[in-house]
């Protein structure tokens, strides 16, 4: 029997992407962030555990031939809908081409790493 823990951390994870962009409100002006881009490092952290997480479910659990490109085309799409979703359904969220670079920079961040250490990635357990 298979264990689905990385299918149940994708839908959380989507879901509080989804929480996130639509349902969580929006500071006022009066908040200053920590730094200067602090939004743009959150879409890439945010990005970048996503394809993570869709990458090992791929590999370990819907077994696709190539989980890296799987999960990062998967993760990079999610994001793309979200900030057009963003643009054409809510009015107090703007859609945003450099939030979806972000997007793309945590996935390319992501997919560097597993390439850079696939052992640390591809670690097994021995039986």
């Amino acid at each position: 029997m298979k264990n689905y823990f990385w299918l149940f951390l994708s839908v959380i994870w989507s879901g509080l992407i989804l929480y996130l962009s639509f349902f969580n409100p929006i500071s006022d002006n009066s908040s200053n962030p920590w730094f200067e881009n602090q939004d743009k490092v959150g879409h890439l952290v945010f990005y970048a555990v996503f394809s993570f997480i869709l990458i090992k479910m791929f590999s370990l659990e819907i077994i696709v031939k190539n989980s890296i490109v799987s999960g990062a085309t998967v993760a990079f799409i999610f994001g793309v809908l979200i900030e057009f979703s963003q643009h054409f359904f809510t009015l107090d969220r703007d859609g945003n081409f450099l939030d979806v670079f972000a997007n793309f920079l945590g996935v390319l961040f992501q997919v560097i790493l597993i390439n850079s250490f696939p052992d640390f990635f591809y670690h097994h357990t021995k039986k």
